[in-house]
């Protein structure tokens, strides 16, 4: 019974961990902010919806007020929506040209049309498709989007595929982001082939191409990401690391009911980025300021057969520029049999996979599977004595 162990008893520790995961939904229609998402259609969509729908902001407003009281002055616009006179008199005139309102002699405005049909490469708030998905009935919605963006405050942001389902790419970048990641959107590194992976992998799940990154020494970042931002944030609680100190990080819920192979590629990449080989001692070796997150990484080594010790570790933050001294957490991977099983994660590129092929043969330690009883043996000691 775990209530009956004591400070200095042997526990033994699972040396494996039996794992069923697979690849997980992810529900974006229900996750994004439905008023600040949008979906671009890649279908006509046979369906009618009220006009104001067509629009966002002060123009979706507008229609609306229009389309609920039939008609309106621009005095009772303006004193039902705050915007400056010369905005609201822009936005009139946009949708004069777009036959979308009349304006009669008395300067009286009202609608020329009341509904819409969505058609294809037109933009639709998640709200709205959320709304034609239960007006309609419509069993699934995904199939109708091809790319999305976030606006706010009128801002658009860089448009994505969608993404509906985790992959194993996905969770690469996941693991770049969690150990090279800027306070934008984007990771810090010079090493090429790191660099290429995470390029490959943004083209190939988000349609994200590499020139839309901005350089500056080594970090790349987008500017315009609030799409990504929200995408990470909501999917995986992932913030830029402004917002949630490297002390605080932890690994989402949803990596630990993924797929083996998901599983594998997180902690590829975040190994190849942020672990290192020991040749000398012979282990493999990786350290983070969270205890949090290094404990999720040991636990998830296990679903290999991958026994780790962790241990904190006084430390300096290298990229301070007056370092002060901090407890750091480091995770170390040792013995043949530890060696071996995780040689079947590895790393991603040759140079440290070549030094982990160097160190894989030496001899387990058999204390690895137990924790110590420290206080039992310095008691039985001093009884010898």
């Amino acid at each position: 019974n775990v209530k009956d162990i004591k400070i200095g008893n042997l526990v033994a520790t699972p040396m494996k961990i039996n794992h069923n995961g697979k690849p997980q939904f992810i529900d974006l229609i229900n996750l994004m902010d439905e008023n600040k998402t949008f979906a671009l259609l890649n279908v006509n969509l046979d369906l009618n919806l009220e006009i104001f729908r067509k629009f966002n902001g002060y123009e979706r407003d507008i229609v609306k007020i229009l389309f609920d009281s039939s008609k309106a002055s621009r005095m009772e616009l303006l004193n039902k929506i705050k915007i400056s006179k010369s905005r609201l008199t822009k936005i009139i005139s946009e949708l004069i040209e777009d036959s979308v309102i009349l304006r009669d002699a008395r300067g009286i405005y009202s609608l020329k049309l009341r509904f819409w049909k969505p058609k294809k490469y037109e933009w639709i708030s998640f709200g709205d498709l959320k709304y034609l998905k239960n007006k309609y009935n419509l069993d699934q919605v995904d199939d109708y989007v091809d790319k999305i963006k976030v606006i706010k405050s009128n801002k658009k942001s860089l448009a994505i595929k969608p993404v509906w389902q985790t992959s194993p790419e996905l969770y690469r970048i996941l693991a770049y982001l969690y150990s090279e990641g800027l306070t934008k959107f984007g990771i810090s590194n010079k090493d090429s082939n790191l660099l290429n992976d995470f390029f490959n992998c943004m083209e190939k799940v988000f349609g994200v191409q590499r020139d839309c990154f901005k350089n500056r020494k080594i970090d790349y970042y987008i500017d315009n990401s609030a799409t990504l931002d929200m995408f990470f944030d909501k999917a995986f609680n992932y913030k830029s690391k402004i917002k949630n100190k490297s002390f605080k990080i932890e690994l989402p819920e949803i990596l630990f009911n993924s797929s083996v192979q998901e599983i594998k590629n997180f902690l590829r990449a975040y190994f190849e980025a942020e672990g290192s080989v020991d040749v000398k001692n012979h282990e493999v070796e990786l350290t983070s300021a969270s205890n949090k997150l290094i404990k999720q990484m040991a636990t998830l080594l296990l679903i290999f057969g991958v026994v780790a010790r962790v241990k904190p570790k006084p430390s300096f933050a290298k990229n301070s520029a007056a370092p002060k001294p901090k407890i750091y957490y480091r995770l170390r991977i040792s013995g043949a049999e530890n060696l071996k099983n995780f040689d079947e994660i590895g790393f991603l590129f040759k140079k440290k996979n070549a030094k982990l092929d160097l160190i894989i043969n030496k001899k387990a330690n058999p204390n690895i599977g137990v924790l110590p009883a420290g206080r039992i043996l310095h008691s039985i000691c001093k009884i010898i004595k």
